[in-house]
């Protein structure tokens, strides 16, 4: 596959957020709220570059947990209020004698992410979020976003305070704000490895494969900008191609779509520089 991605054109017009929530509310609302988890979430907030920031929420991917956010604060393209936390499978290696125990694909995985969005628009009243999603957190952030654009597990999301009007003012949020997909994981089947496939089939018997669930979008208009590592030694780039054409199909939002070198794990400045640009509000600009 040759080495670039998607040619788009665009137009943001960005302004100074009339939405901005000060630090010291959203740590408040954050420490307030009661976590109906099982575990410790660790839901953590690192200020942003001033004290009236839009809210960032970071979804951190398989093996990692809420500290990614402390790299996250380090780049300079990012100066949100950065709100991080654990999903159930944080730092945990899978292996077919503890698959029983891993939420992954299923809707406990998803639920603490939703759970978190929820805190920060429901309760901390921010009405612009940027959700980042890393690897298998990028799959998360699709399958969070598709959860909550259906009826599939209405069930579910009502036991942790989301009903349909939550569900809606969550859904404004981010149509407010951005979504950015870092070499986000499409889905277990493209990984040639024995002891996933047992995910793979539980992730899509449970509607939790990412990639199927970019239709789901159907009607969202949300800024999306998403990165492939190119060659990605992890995930591969089997279904890259496919998944952009999936998101650009259903999302009614500009998709700005990257791939460069770097591998999976690396720093991957071509997503920054245009995420950059869409902070500064620069009309016309082209990526490729």
């Amino acid at each position: 596959m040759k080495h670039f991605f998607h040619l788009l054109l665009f137009t943001f017009s960005c302004t100074v957020s009339l939405n901005a929530i000060p630090a010291e509310r959203l740590q408040s609302t954050i420490t307030t709220t009661k976590n109906p988890f099982n575990y410790d979430l660790h839901i953590t907030i690192v200020p942003g570059h001033s004290q009236d920031e839009d809210v960032f929420i970071c979804l951190h991917g398989m093996g990692s947990d809420y500290t990614l956010a402390n790299v996250l604060r380090a780049n300079p393209a990012i100066p949100y209020h950065i709100v991080s936390f654990n999903f159930p499978d944080h730092g945990g290696q899978f292996s077919r004698k503890n698959l029983p125990s891993i939420t992954f694909g299923t809707i406990d995985e998803i639920l603490p992410a939703l759970y978190v969005w929820k805190c920060c628009v429901i309760d901390g009243r921010a009405n612009k979020i940027h959700l980042y999603g890393f690897s298998a957190g990028g799959g998360a952030l699709i399958n969070a976003l598709a959860v909550l654009n259906s009826h599939r597990y209405d069930v579910q999301l009502k036991e942790i305070g989301i009903g349909i009007e939550e569900k809606q003012r969550m859904l404004e949020s981010i149509q407010n704000g951005s979504a950015i997909l870092e070499v986000p994981l499409k889905s277990f089947d493209e990984i040639a490895n024995e002891r996933v496939q047992e995910l793979a089939v539980r992730a899509k018997n449970n509607g939790m494969r990412p990639i199927d669930n970019l239709s789901q979008l159907q009607g969202l208009s949300i800024p999306f900008f998403v990165y492939f590592a190119n060659p990605d030694e992890v995930l591969s780039n089997r279904d890259d191609l496919e998944y952009v054409q999936r998101l650009t199909q259903a999302n009614q939002g500009p998709t700005v779509a990257v791939s460069g070198k770097g591998g999976h794990l690396g720093y991957h400045k071509e997503l920054w520089e245009a995420y950059k640009v869409f902070l500064n509000g620069q009309a016309n600009a082209k990526f490729h």
